[in-house]
């Protein structure tokens, strides 16, 4: 059997990984099948862009409206130690919620991908959900799964 990979989450990335960031997020092959979900959250929250931070030196994804947004950047370590990204999940908060704007895994972390035993965006949600129990106040994580409207999950404490 073969060995977890250790993913880490980061609210930013380094700048040297900007072209892979877009891929996935901007250019991910499986966005078709969520088009329309996209849609409803930039009409809402605004386009997400890739920009450096103050410092210059590392990525963090902000949107073209003015919404606050935080990043989940997932990277795996590579063969060569290097760390690659291979998710990205977008998300602001609203009342007592975390709601996820954008999510994205690179393609072989998909259901369909050759590391989709990894089951890269379950861990992704579970990462989100344990910042939903640390932030005072809020109770429920909204995640656009593709359609028009969220579908809220209650978090367990």
């Amino acid at each position: 059997m073969l060995r977890a990979r250790a993913f880490a989450f980061s609210s930013t990335l380094p700048l040297e990984h900007r072209e892979a960031a877009e891929r996935i997020l901007f250019f991910n092959l499986q966005q078709e099948k969520v088009k329309n979900g996209i849609r409803a959250v930039s009409e809402t929250y605004g386009l997400p862009k890739l920009a450096a931070d103050e410092s210059g030196e590392r990525l963090r994804v902000t949107v073209s409206k003015d919404v606050a947004v935080q990043t989940l950047f997932v990277t795996v370590c590579s063969r060569a130690g290097v760390a690659d990204p291979v998710g990205a999940i977008v998300f602001t908060r609203e009342q007592n919620a975390l709601i996820a704007l954008y999510m994205a895994v690179h393609e072989d972390f998909s259901s369909t991908g050759s590391h989709a035993s990894e089951k890269l965006m379950i861990k992704m949600l579970k990462e989100l959900e344990g910042i939903a129990r640390r932030v005072r106040g809020v109770d429920t994580i909204k995640l656009y799964l593709g359609g028009t409207t969220p579908v809220a999950k209650k978090i367990r404490r």
